[in-house]
């Protein structure tokens, strides 16, 4: 699973003369923890590192972020209504993980939601 921006966006490129580039941008989530809310009484906070990268896998941008317990909540909601009934427990853990990630990915590029596909 991973992010794709569905338009080109400008991105900082170390290989290029210019040190910037335009095009696709896939977003892929490295580690992701579970960690408690802030007190203490449940595990529901989502920290995660990630990768922008090329669609030809050159990276172009490592960090991490971190949600809140309540803002994994709303992002349940946003989740729920679309989860197969057969879905797994990893696949909607992990839509609802991306969801997060395309939020952050829409701010680095000054970009929509809407312009980021979650790629399964």
């Amino acid at each position: 699973m991973y992010l794709e921006s569905n338009i080109e966006v400008t991105y900082n490129d170390p290989t290029s003369i210019a040190g910037q580039a335009t095009g696709i941008v896939r977003g892929v989530l490295g580690s992701v923890t579970i960690l408690p809310t802030e007190d203490g009484t449940q595990f529901n906070r989502l920290q995660a590192n990630f990768a922008y990268t090329t669609p030809e896998g050159n990276v172009v941008h490592q960090n991490a972020f971190e949600t809140s317990g309540e803002e994994m909540e709303q992002l349940w909601q946003v989740v729920k209504p679309n989860v197969p009934v057969d879905a797994t427990y990893q696949i909607t853990e992990m839509t609802k993980y991306y969801i997060a990630f395309s939020i952050v990915m829409a701010q680095t590029f000054g970009i929509s939601t809407d312009d980021i596909s979650i790629v399964s």
